[in-house]
């Protein structure tokens, strides 16, 4: 009441409303109603700031339990197998020439040699096509059509391959040359023939994949190739 006292006092008579009652009740719903208000920002502030920490929380998992891949490309000599250098694969986007021909003569290597089990033939061929665009995919899928590779593993036939040389064609660094023996052989092991061959590969590079970076680090791509009997 006191209260009330003090408030009324300070009410000009003037002005309206001029009960004691009714500024008195004007006092209080102004009290409760800024009350309201504040309970009500304060509600919002609570949902904004739950609203960032169940945000944050999302974030910080994700990052938590995101496998980074970083890979590195390790050069080493083929002799002593002391390591030449060691790049992040961002840093090194290409192989030098060593390195381009050791992946083309795998690749001629995988889809040329017939071994006995069709599993290991399949998994060579299957990590061929990291490397080959869809025009060459399909070209090597002929080729190996054309010989009737499986057939033959069907019937107890194998071949090898033995390097003879591989070089880049002068003036042109994106092709090379191959040349190879290729030696078949029949259910009982024995020699049925003996071939020199060599092919010409185009190369070009692309963005690495993420799903054979493993296989191939520096998205090298066979764009072309042709492969004949020497004469």
């Amino acid at each position: 009441m006191s209260e009330l006292k003090h408030q009324s006092s300070e009410i000009d008579p003037r002005q309206t409303p001029d009960s004691k009652y009714n500024v008195a009740r004007q006092e209080w719903d102004r009290r409760i109603g800024s009350k309201v208000v504040l309970i009500a920002q304060l509600k919002i502030a609570i949902i904004v700031v739950f609203f960032f920490a169940v945000m944050a929380c999302c974030v910080a998992w994700y990052y938590a339990n995101r496998s980074v891949v970083l890979p590195y490309i390790v050069q080493v000599d083929s002799k002593t197998g002391a390591v030449i250098t060691v790049d992040k694969l961002a840093e090194q986007t290409k192989p030098n020439a060593a390195g381009i021909e050791y992946f083309v003569w795998r690749i001629l290597k995988n889809t040329r040699t017939i071994p006995k089990d069709i599993i290991v033939y399949k998994n060579n061929w299957q990590e061929v096509y990291a490397f080959l665009d869809a025009q060459t995919s399909q070209k090597f899928n002929d080729m190996a059509i054309r010989e009737n590779h499986k057939e033959k593993i069907e019937n107890g036939k194998t071949s090898t391959l033995m390097l003879k040389n591989i070089t880049p064609l002068a003036g042109k660094e994106d092709t090379y040359n191959v040349r190879w023996q290729e030696v078949h052989y029949g259910k009982d092991g024995k020699k049925d023939g003996e071939y020199e061959l060599e092919a010409y590969f185009t190369v070009n590079f692309v963005t690495p994949q993420v799903d054979t970076i493993y296989i191939n680090p520096y998205g090298l791509r066979i764009t072309d190739f042709s492969i004949s009997q020497e004469r």
